[in-house]
């Protein structure tokens, strides 16, 4: 029993210490429709149905540690007072981006982008975000999407593609850090590593946007054919000082081409001593390994998204992402 008891004292102790360890760099409660940490955007309207129609603002939002001491969805008490380009006393609220309305099913595309902020600088980072779908019956998948942009502009319409300024669906990483995304009717709280993009060009405009795409396809049923909505609170941008990181400069080595069909060239230009070059797969997953700089065959790949690792002696990380298209 005493052994039972100081195991719960011990990740109690790590969890107190972890979050105090906790660095916020962004957290909105999306209290006002403007100047609230996002901006909204229909990208497809055919039937002009106008952005309002599409993304709204409710009070509906998941519990926090202050409501559900140790069970909450959350894990962690909000804030008092938001994070960024706000710091007013926090007063939460969710943002929802709804498929149909009064017995009709909506033909469009609505985006939540957040507002772009300076991740170059740090050693970290870490999203975390809640989410819930609800009202979703038979009808079109009606596709939601994560994506991340940098040197992206805020108020700029987003558009999905690879080149500056542009989004990326990184959709298929979160599903790998939560199963339980997309759950139906029921808060689920996801949290990603992003501190592979703290080296890449662009990343001091860096932004994360949700998108969420639906159809109008038959007549409306509420059993069988409806589209459904998506809320999202609680997006924090964080870093943990208990991981931070040692960063080789990425002046050290020339990669290229990249994107790249064929071999991909590695080249030491401060020799520096390295541990290890891996090669990631988009769910963290080590798909090559060498421990000298090389030329890597990328033939035997699949298209896709990999992050290239290159470790010093030092234990100095260098990141870097790499296309396959």
């Amino acid at each position: 029993m005493k052994k039972f008891t100081l195991l719960i004292a011990l990740i109690l102790l790590s969890t107190f210490t972890t979050k105090a360890q906790e660095t916020i760099h962004y957290y909105d409660d999306f209290r006002y429709a403007g100047n609230s940490g996002y901006t909204g955007f229909a990208t497809y309207d055919p039937n002009n149905k106008g952005l309002g129609a599409f993304i709204t603002r409710v009070d509906g939002v998941p519990s926090d540690e202050s409501t559900e001491l140790g069970t909450s969805v959350l894990g962690y008490t909000r804030p008092t007072n938001n994070f960024g380009s706000r710091t007013d006393v926090r007063q939460p609220r969710s943002i929802k981006l709804s498929g149909n309305e009064a017995g009709e099913n909506y033909e469009g595309v609505s985006w939540a982008v957040m507002d772009a902020f300076d991740i170059s600088g740090l050693s970290n980072l870490f999203v975390s975000f809640a989410s819930r779908n609800q009202y979703h019956e038979g009808a079109d998948n009606d596709p939601f999407k994560v994506l991340i942009a940098k040197n992206y502009t805020d108020g700029t319409t987003p558009v999905e593609g690879s080149g500056s300024g542009e989004f990326v669906d990184i959709t298929a990483a979160i599903k790998s850090a939560n199963p339980n995304f997309g759950n139906d009717g029921n808060w689920t709280l996801t949290t990603l590593n992003l501190s592979t993009y703290i080296g890449d060009s662009g990343s001091d405009k860096f932004t994360l946007a949700f998108q969420f795409e639906f159809h109008n396809e038959g007549a409306f049923s509420s059993t069988n054919n409806r589209n459904g909505n998506w809320s999202i609170s609680d997006v924090k941008f964080f870093s943990d000082a208990s991981l931070a990181i040692n960063r080789l400069d990425k002046d050290s080595f020339s990669i290229y081409p990249n994107p790249v069909r064929d071999q991909i060239y590695i080249n030491n230009l401060k020799n520096i001593q390295i541990k290890s070059i891996d090669l990631l797969d988009i769910h963290s997953k080590s798909v090559y390994q060498s421990k000298k700089t090389a030329i890597i065959d990328m033939k035997a790949f699949a298209k896709g998204i990999y992050i290239l690792k290159i470790t010093s002696m030092t234990n100095a990380i260098l990141t870097k992402k790499i296309i396959v298209p």
